[in-house]
């Protein structure tokens, strides 16, 4: 991968770690919230 994709990436992800954890504790806590209507 391209350094500045991978510099970019990284940056993204640490300005946005808390928005993901909290958005994975919920998941983990409450499952998906459309899951009831997958078709597969």
């Amino acid at each position: 991968m391209h350094i500045l994709l991978v510099h970019k990436q990284e940056k993204l992800l640490k300005e946005n770690a808390r928005a993901l954890a909290s958005s994975n504790a919920y998941v983990e806590a409450n499952g998906l919230p459309l899951a009831r209507h997958r078709q597969f």
